[in-house]
């Protein structure tokens, strides 16, 4: 080899180590970046409020028996001896009766009245109110009356007629009572009450009304 030659290719050697020496030096490549972490799984959304239950709807058993005897009814009422006390004898006298649908159908109410006649020396007022019991599927009935007398009574209709059986707290006593009501014609309902105050039923009161 000639010094030409041989300069060339120590010239050669030196560039080489040079650049690898370069190389060398040179930063390492940034890191690729991590993949981005994956989005949280969207929040489930809260499932639609139900919407609120269906209203109830009126009893057809209720109507079925109340319907005949809506409307004003004019009433010749008896009572029986010892009703108002031992010592009162039977008293008679005219009354109405007026039943009506109430609370969108659900109540029926009743508004009795006898006022102050001859043969007859006192007025009287009472109210009622039939409503549906779906759990013994019977009609519920409550009373209040002007003499302080308040009562509550069920019962079952079987066709026109309806008895009604519970208690009632009247002049200060304690009793069972029984009443039946109905329809006999499309012109004439009836209503009839009896008590027990411990020696079994006895007659209290009845009425026929005719509109």
């Amino acid at each position: 080899m000639t010094k030409t030659h041989h300069a060339i290719a120590t010239a050669l050697l030196f560039a080489a180590a040079s650049s690898a020496r370069a190389e060398d030096k040179k930063p390492a490549a940034p890191a690729a970046p991590a993949a981005a972490a994956a989005k949280p799984a969207a929040t489930a959304k809260p499932a639609p409020a139900t919407s609120a239950p269906p209203a109830p709807a009126p009893s057809k058993e209720l109507e079925a028996f109340m319907k005949p005897l809506e409307g004003s009814w004019k009433c010749d009422s008896t009572f029986a001896p010892g009703a108002f006390g031992p010592a009162t004898p039977e008293l008679k006298g005219k009354s109405t009766v007026k039943f009506k649908k109430d609370y969108n159908g659900f109540v029926y109410r009743g508004e009795y009245e006898m006022k102050k006649q001859k043969g007859f020396d006192m007025a009287m007022k009472g109210t009622m109110a039939f409503v549906w019991d779906s759990g013994s599927q019977q009609i519920l009935s409550s009373m209040i009356d002007s003499g302080g007398g308040i009562g509550m009574s069920m019962g079952k209709p079987e066709g026109d007629t309806l008895t009604l059986v519970g208690e009632s707290h009247m002049m200060g006593m304690k009793m069972k009572t029984r009443e039946i009501m109905g329809k006999k014609s499309d012109k004439e309902i009836f209503h009839k009450e009896e008590v027990d105050m411990g020696k079994g039923w006895t007659p209290m009161a009845e009425d026929t009304c005719k509109k």
